[in-house]
C-alpha cells in the first residue's frame, strides 16, 4: 500500500496500481482518450473511476440540441468522443489536457492542481483540488448554442453510498439548486456527520470556478442516465452523485466559452500527484446468483478460476445486479452482499481487496415487468467480473 496521502488524476487504472504499492510513472507519449478521471486522497479514491470504460463520472456537451459524451454508456444518438491527452508540467503539478472535437465546437477539459486558496500550484508542488475546467471554442461560420454537464460519483473507496452537506446543510433525499441556490460548497462524507470522515470537498464559489447554472445531489443510478433534461424525485438517495449543468448559451463564430468547478480535499496533509501510462489488456466473466442467495455456486467460482489464472491482476472490477422481485432497499444490499462475496473469493486468489472496486446496483436496472417482478430473472441476479492485467 502507499503510504502518503495523495492527490490523483487516473486515466488509465492509477486507481490499481497505487493500491498494489506503485509510487510514481512517466506519462511518455500522448495517448488517445476518453478523458474520465478519477481524484484521490489519503488512499481513498474520491471521485469514482477505474481502468476505461470503467469511470462513472462524465461530461455531456450540448450543441444546439445534439449531444455528445466522453461515456460510451449512452445510447448511439449521443456522440461517443475521445481525444488526444497531453501533460504539462512536472511531477506533483501537472496539468491535464484533452481536447474533443463535436461538429463545429472543440471541448478542451483540463484537470489543473490547486492548493487550498484554489491558486494553481508551482511547479513540483502538490495540489489540494483539482480544477475541473471546460473550454468550448466555436470554429464553425455560424452561431450555435453550447452547453456542459458534469456528472461526479462521489463514491468514496468502496464506499458507493457517500453523504452530502450543501452550505453546511445535510442533503438526504434527492434535490436540484437553480440559479444564486446553487451551493458554494458540497462536503462529501464516507460516513455522515463524522468530521473524521469528511473526505471529498466540491467548492463552486472560489478561484476561477463558474457557478453552474443547476446542481442537483441524488441517486447515481437516475444521473448517470441522464443526457440533458431532468427531473429532481423526492427520494432519498443512497449510490450518490452530483450533477452540474452550466445551460445553453450562444456562442458567435471563434467564440469561446468557459466553465469550472473544484473538486479535492480538506486536508491539509501532504498530497501527491500520480499519473501512469501503462496499459491494461481487459478480461471478464459473468456469474448468477440463486433468487434471493449472495453465494457464489459451484459454476461461479470455476468460472472466475478460469478468469484470473495464471495472470498478475493489477485491478479488478465486480458489476452486481438484483432481479426485482421485492423490496427496492433490500434488493440494493442483496446485491452489496453478491459483491461482497465475489471480492472474498478475489481475495482467495491472491488479489488483494484494495484493488476490487464493487459497485452494486441492486434492481435499477432490472426487468420491471409484473411477471419479473413476481419470478425473478436469472439475468438479472448476475454479478461481471472484469480484471485488468498489465500489458
Amino acid at each position: 500500500m502507499v503510504t502518503s496521502p495523495f492527490l490523483g488524476l487516473v486515466l488509465l487504472g492509477l486507481a490499481a496500481l497505487v493500491a498494489s504499492g506503485c509510487s510514481s510513472f512517466n506519462l511518455g507519449r500522448v495517448a488517445r482518450e476518453d478523458g474520465r478521471f478519477t481524484i484521490g486522497s489519503g488512499n481513498r479514491r474520491l471521485m469514482y473511476g477505474y481502468p476505461i470504460p470503467y469511470s462513472t463520472s462524465h461530461f455531456v456537451v450540448s450543441v444546439d440540441g445534439r449531444h455528445a459524451s466522453n461515456s460510451p454508456h449512452f445510447p448511439d444518438d449521443v456522440e461517443y468522443l475521445t481525444g488526444d491527452l497531453k501533460t504539462v508540467g512536472e511531477e506533483g503539478s501537472p496539468v491535464k489536457e484533452i481536447t474533443f472535437r463535436f461538429g463545429d465546437v472543440d471541448i478542451t477539459q483540463r484537470l489543473v492542481p490547486v492548493d487550498r486558496n484554489f491558486e494553481e500550484v508551482q511547479p513540483g508542488g502538490w495540489g489540494q483540488y483539482y480544477r475541473i475546467e471546460y473550454e468550448v471554442e466555436n470554429y464553425g461560420q455560424t452561431d450555435h448554442a453550447v452547453g456542459i454537464a458534469l456528472l461526479i460519483d462521489t463514491m468514496i473507496d468502496d464506499n458507493d453510498a457517500s453523504q452530502m452537506d450543501a452550505d453546511g446543510t445535510r442533503v438526504t433525499r434527492q434535490a436540484q439548486f437553480d440559479g444564486r441556490r446553487v451551493p458554494g460548497e458540497v462536503l462529501v462524507y464516507r460516513v455522515a456527520g463524522n468530521s473524521a470522515e469528511l473526505t471529498g470537498a466540491l467548492v463552486t464559489a472560489r478561484g476561477k470556478a463558474v457557478k453552474p447554472d443547476v446542481m442537483a445531489l441524488g441517486r447515481w443510478p437516475y444521473y448517470h442516465s441522464v443526457i440533458w433534461d431532468f427531473e429532481t424525485q423526492d427520494v432519498e438517495y443512497t449510490d450518490s452523485a452530483i450533477l452540474l449543468k452550466w445551460s445553453e448559451q450562444t456562442l458567435a463564430p471563434r467564440g469561446r466559452r468557459y466553465v469550472a468547478t473544484h473538486y479535492g480535499t480538506r486536508n491539509e496533509a501532504e498530497l501527491k500527484v500520480l499519473t501512469s501510462a501503462e496499459n491494461f489488456r481487459k478480461d471478464s466473466t459473468t456469474v448468477f446468483f440463486e433468487l434471493g442467495k449472495s453465494a457464489l455456486s459451484d459454476d461461479g467460482r470455476r468460472m472466475i478460476d478460469d478468469l484470473v489464472a495464471g495472470r498478475s491482476v493489477a485491478g479488478a472490477f465486480v458489476e452486481v445486479h438484483a432481479d426485482a422481485v421485492g423490496d427496492a432497499a433490500k434488493n440494493l444490499a442483496l446485491s452489496k452482499k453478491r459483491a461482497d462475496a465475489v471480492r472474498e473469493y478475489l481475495r482467495t486468489k491472491s488479489i488483494p481487496s484494495e484493488i476490487i472496486i464493487p459497485k452494486a446496483y441492486g434492481e435499477s436496472f432490472a426487468d420491471q415487468s409484473t411477471d419479473a417482478r413476481e419470478h425473478g430473472r436469472q439475468e438479472d441476479r448476475r454479478a461481471t467480473v472484469v480484471i485488468f492485467e498489465r500489458q
